[in-house]
């Protein structure tokens, strides 16, 4: 818990960070006398009373409150439409696509590049946490925009903490392949089109472990059932 009165002078530090078009995001760090560091993202937004806007902190709030395991969402805050403002946990881990860039950068000679088991860690986990809010939102929802840049999974053994950053950008579910398509060509494609020398490492078909991953193996077959009808 944060107690006010155990911040000292300087305690509090504000900095911009990268926002849309529609609002301004900002990163509050609290650091407390007696040692402790909070860190808090406020969002002022233009459109913060907007049907849409409100629909989107809606789904946040039910994908976030789903009672069985770990959550795919930072905590949420609160939200004061009058005032344009709503807050939520700042998670300060590096991205998914920060990490793909730091493990493409580890080459040339008498270097050890990450092994395909770390780089398997890190993509199945990224791809689940997507499947995870698709499944906590009663397969109802894309859960925002399918990007290694809305994806955190934190080290150090990528299993456990694994968050999207926000809803932004979510849409309906349509079907399987409004589902798996994003997450092939977003997160998978994405990556070897960028840094081709990392193909020997990266396998295709992990967005179908990411499934496995995040539903239980008879859930995972019933929807590859349904993918394969929708192909046909």
């Amino acid at each position: 818990e944060l107690d006010l009165a155990d911040v000292g002078p300087g305690g509090v530090w504000v900095s911009r960070i990268i926002s849309r078009f529609e609002d301004s995001r900002y990163r509050i760090s609290v650091n407390t006398r007696s040692g402790k560091h909070f860190d808090l993202q406020l969002i002022i937004s233009k459109d913060a009373d907007k049907a849409e806007v409100q629909e989107t902190i809606f789904w946040y709030i039910v994908l976030k409150g789903y009672p069985f395991g770990t959550s795919m969402l930072p905590a949420f805050g609160c939200c004061r439409p009058e005032l344009g403002a709503l807050t939520m946990a700042y998670v300060s881990d590096l991205t998914v696509w920060e990490k793909i860039r730091e493990f493409s950068s580890v080459r040339g000679p008498g270097i050890s590049p990450p092994s395909a088991m770390q780089w398997h860690q890190l993509m199945v986990r990224a791809m689940s946490v997507v499947v995870k809010g698709w499944r906590n939102s009663g397969r109802r929802i894309i859960p925002g925009l399918i990007t290694p840049n809305n994806i955190v999974v934190p080290e150090p053994d990528f299993r456990k903490g694994a968050v999207q950053n926000n809803l932004t950008g979510w849409s309906l579910y349509e079907g399987p392949l409004s589902l798996i398509r994003p997450l092939w060509r977003n997160i998978i494609q994405h990556t070897l089109s960028h840094y081709p020398w990392i193909k020997p490492y990266v396998d295709s078909r992990w967005v179908f472990e990411s499934f496995v991953e995040a539903l239980d193996v008879p859930e995972s077959l019933a929807w590859f059932r349904e993918l394969r009808e929708e192909l046909e």
